[in-house]
């Protein structure tokens, strides 16, 4: 096996430690926003208002998304110095179907689309925590 072979193999298993990472930190956020929708429900069945708590929840809720949002970016960065590595390492001009691909792979497109999402999320719940408080 060649060095750059060799180096080209610890590239890709770096790309999917990566890629396993964001997987785990996907998956926290899933459940920090099923866990909203659990003390949202509790919220609309009180009569009282519940101001304090509501905000400590949207502060504690918007640390945490700030927190994983920056690993995700963070993560994405490293996936695409990973693939200019790969690309730089200058493999094989005659490529199989699986390394096309990994090379033609782009995920600054990935992390724009989820920080759109969370910020809409993140708008939304604020909404629906705050918004008829406000309202009325």
């Amino acid at each position: 096996m060649s060095e750059n072979a060799l180096q080209t193999k610890a590239i890709f298993d770096m790309c999917m430690t990566l890629h396993g990472r964001l997987d785990t930190l996907w998956q926290r956020l899933l459940y920090a926003h099923a866990a909203i929708v659990g003390v949202m429900v509790f919220f609309s069945t009180q009569a009282e208002p519940y101001l304090v708590p509501r905000l400590l929840v949207f502060v504690f809720y918007s640390i945490n998304l700030g927190i994983s949002v920056n690993a995700m970016l963070e993560t994405y960065r490293g996936l695409q110095a990973g693939l200019a590595d790969l690309r730089a390492a200058g493999m094989a001009s005659t490529k199989s179907n699986f390394e096309s691909w990994l090379l033609n792979l782009d995920y600054a497109a990935h992390s724009r689309r989820r920080i759109v999402l969370f910020l809409i999320i993140w708008g939304t719940l604020g909404y629906l925590l705050f918004g008829q408080m406000l309202l009325n």
